[in-house]
């Protein structure tokens, strides 16, 4: 009897601990906040000093979006990632 209720105690604190971790893979995206103290430009826009959020617009591509908008949300601007993929060479002596 005590040998079933292990089994069994297991097998719901497996299946808890598979709940969170696919929780936490589906979680809403992270939302970056940050304070730039100068003014900058995001391609060919010049986006004032102040307070800022980033977030990515498309989680599910291989290419990244981001967007980058002020906190009162008058400004904003999306950029477009490309990931690299290089070999560094090593120098011979």
């Amino acid at each position: 009897m005590r040998k079933q209720i292990y089994k069994l105690f297991a097998m719901i604190l497996l299946l808890c601990s598979m709940a969170v971790a696919t929780q936490a893979q589906n979680s809403s995206p992270t939302l970056l906040r940050a304070h730039i103290p100068f003014e900058f430009n995001v391609g060919n826009k010049m986006l004032p000093a102040g307070d800022y959020t980033v977030a990515r617009i498309n989680p599910g591509s291989d290419r990244a979006v981001l967007q980058i908008r002020t906190a009162d949300g008058r400004e904003s601007a999306m950029v477009q990632m490309n990931s690299v993929v290089g070999k560094c060479k090593r120098k011979q002596r």
